[in-house]
């Protein structure tokens, strides 16, 4: 969710995401947890590991519902709400 690092008192912002490359599931496209955006925003908790660029995670992700990949062509985006849980898997 990037409502929880945006300074705005309610959720009202779209996230835009443009692949400069093609993306897919082998290559560390952005996933989304299906429907996320209508659990509003969740809470928190700091990472343990060293290498993320992030310090917090949503915990038991994967209970919140199906991950769907967002398989792009470069030059392609994807916009969705700042309330999605979406991700991705480090680049090799």
């Amino acid at each position: 969710q990037d409502a929880g690092f945006w300074p705005l008192s309610a959720s009202r912002a779209l996230t835009l995401w443009l692949a400069f490359d093609d993306v897919d599931a082998s290559n560390a496209a952005v996933t989304f947890v299906a429907g996320s955006h209508r659990l509003g925003r969740l809470q928190w908790q700091r990472t343990s590991s060293t290498h993320h660029l992030l310090t917090q995670e949503i915990p038991d992700v994967d209970l919140l519902g199906p991950r769907v990949p967002a398989a792009l062509r470069a030059g392609e985006a994807s916009v969705h709400s700042d309330l999605t849980v979406h991700g991705s898997a480090g680049n090799a």
